[in-house]
């Protein structure tokens, strides 16, 4: 689709690291080549598959894992010396798995699986390419606190509860921190963070993670909580023909 063209566009001049996730595989009509050669010719040519499908189009399509045999091939595109070591047979597997790791934090490749986001299937892989592939979030835990709202719900009692990711510092319960534009001030009444998949409460959350958190009553999406950040500036390309096309 054309938005998925230019968001993927916009994420490769960032330089923003990207796994693309092909979803359900469970369905009638999936295909795994024709799919491979549209991203490559639609999307970015630097992409890695990382595994090969099984039962494709049944309830019982699953996932292997298992780098491409052209991955090396891919990676070498970047990498004289891998290039090198590929041309005169050479190249060890370990060496292939360090370059995909690297090059994939610095955006140069895509690694891409295939999955069902209702059965699970390709899921694990997923969530394991996450870990290994993608850069670690940092952040100083003793420095000012830093956090945006990218998300807000209700709780049980119809409270909001905002999502934040926390780039610096560490967000405490009963901490009273500014907030929004313009500037207000609340209190945290409760934290929670993401652990193992799982929302459990929590009196402190550092710098690199995700909060859940209770007691600001005007948050709203997109809100900076402690000291701002410095604005991104225009990050998409003006709407060209390609993206407005329906």
């Amino acid at each position: 689709r054309s938005q998925s063209r230019v968001l993927l566009r916009t994420l490769r001049r960032l330089r923003i690291p990207t796994l693309l996730f092909v979803n359900k595989i469970d369905r009638r009509g999936a295909r795994e080549d024709d799919v491979l050669r549209a991203v490559a010719r639609r999307l970015t040519p630097a992409v890695v598959p990382m595994g090969r499908t099984r039962h494709l189009g049944t309830p019982r399509a699953r996932f292997v894992p298992g780098l491409a045999p052209t991955a090396a091939e891919t990676l070498a595109d970047h990498d004289d010396d891998l290039l090198t070591a590929y041309v005169e047979d050479r190249l060890h597997p370990a060496r292939v798995r360090a370059a995909l790791a690297d090059q994939t934090r610095r955006a140069l490749v895509h690694p891409v699986y295939f999955g069902s986001a209702i059965t699970g299937a390709g899921v694990d892989a997923l969530i394991g390419g996450i870990r290994d592939l993608l850069p670690a979030a940092d952040g100083d835990p003793d420095a000012p606190v830093s956090a945006t709202v990218f998300k807000v719900d209700r709780g049980e009692a119809g409270e909001k509860v905002a999502y934040a990711r926390v780039f610096s510092g560490t967000l405490r319960v009963r901490d009273r921190l500014p907030y929004g534009e313009p500037r207000a001030e609340g209190r945290i009444t409760a934290l929670g963070v993401f652990d193992h998949g799982t929302d459990v409460r929590a009196d402190a959350v550092p710098a690199g993670r995700i909060a859940r958190l209770w007691g600001l009553a005007g948050i709203r999406i997109g809100d900076t909580l402690g000291v701002p950040r410095p604005a991104p500036g225009h990050v998409f390309a003006p709407p060209t023909l390609e993206s407005v096309v329906v």
